[in-house]
């Protein structure tokens, strides 16, 4: 799908834009996807919750980001929550 606001490739299942925070419309009338597993970046393996390190290859999981509004899962460079929309970073002087 693709973001009418400003144009980057987003998630099927993203409510909100992860670039600009666009909301994706009808996508807020659906219900909230389950939470995605990470994948080992190694092997590819499904990380459960809180793993440190795969369990098959041994390869170390990188940290996890979760939104500051809704707790879900992020990908770290996310500007803003695909699933509530809330802003990732705050500039100095900015409230969250």
């Amino acid at each position: 799908m693709i973001c009418e606001e400003c144009g980057i490739t987003i998630a099927d299942t993203a409510r909100f834009c992860r670039a600009c925070g666009m909301p994706v419309l009808d996508a807020l009338e659906q219900p909230l996807p389950p939470q995605e597993d990470a994948l080992c970046a190694h092997c590819g393996q499904t990380l459960p919750a809180g793993a440190r390190f795969c369990g098959k290859c041994g390869t170390a999981a990188p940290p996890a980001v979760y939104c500051f509004a809704c707790g879900r899962r992020i990908t770290p460079d996310s500007a803003f929550c695909s699933i509530c929309g809330a802003k990732q970073t705050v500039s100095p002087g900015e409230e969250a």
